[in-house]
């Protein structure tokens, strides 16, 4: 549909897309669904100092944009999160049990999806990160794909975290650790003169 003059850049975008042999529109639509949920839910979180709650929401949705996990042998292999038919039934039965437990896992904010947007690398970080003492979340930010990792901690283990990742991501993999502490601030507002 685009002209040949674009040809080359439709090529060099697509160079590393890997066609699967299905594409899995439930799993990315429950992760819509749920995210919309999560993200609805984590102004009253943040205005409540419910942190951990909020670090809470962050692990779920980098879960549905996950694509690798740690084996026993710590190698990450590919993995996506069930959608299937069984593990919809199966949420369904939750919500009828009338166990709390079951209720509350079972809630469409807790479904992480499949939206599978993340890479193998991020997952890594994104596990280390969560590994120390004093993080609250991390998260794949931005459109995925690669990137960066956005990781809520608090202010006492933001070097643990910075060492965490230069030791056991950065340097393991030859790379110059790159790591920017960041504190949030308002955002944009509207100012009256």
């Amino acid at each position: 549909m685009l002209a040949k003059e674009h040809q080359d850049l439709l090529e060099a975008n697509f160079a590393t897309h890997a066609e699967p042999a299905c594409y899995h529109p439930r799993g990315v639509l429950l992760f819509g669904i749920s995210e919309i949920l999560r993200s609805r839910m984590c102004v009253d979180m943040l205005e409540a100092g419910r942190i951990g709650e909020f670090g809470g929401l962050m692990k779920i949705s980098h879960d549905g944009d996950r694509v690798s996990r740690p084996g026993p042998d710590g190698v990450y292999r590919p993995t996506i999160n069930d959608c299937s038919d069984e593990c919809l039934e199966q949420l369904v039965a939750d919500l009828g049990s009338e166990t709390p437990q079951r209720v509350f896992r079972a809630q469409l904010f807790m479904q992480p999806g499949a939206y599978a947007c993340s890479t193998p690398e991020i997952d890594q970080m994104v596990d280390i990160a969560s590994s120390v003492p004093g993080v609250v979340g991390a998260q794949i930010a931005g459109a995925g794909l690669g990137g960066c990792i956005m990781i809520l901690v608090r202010d006492e283990s933001v070097a643990a975290v910075r060492r965490a990742l230069a030791v056991r991501y950065y340097r393991a993999g030859g790379l110059e650790p790159a790591a920017i502490p960041c504190t949030a601030v308002e955002g944009a507002g509207l100012a009256e003169f």
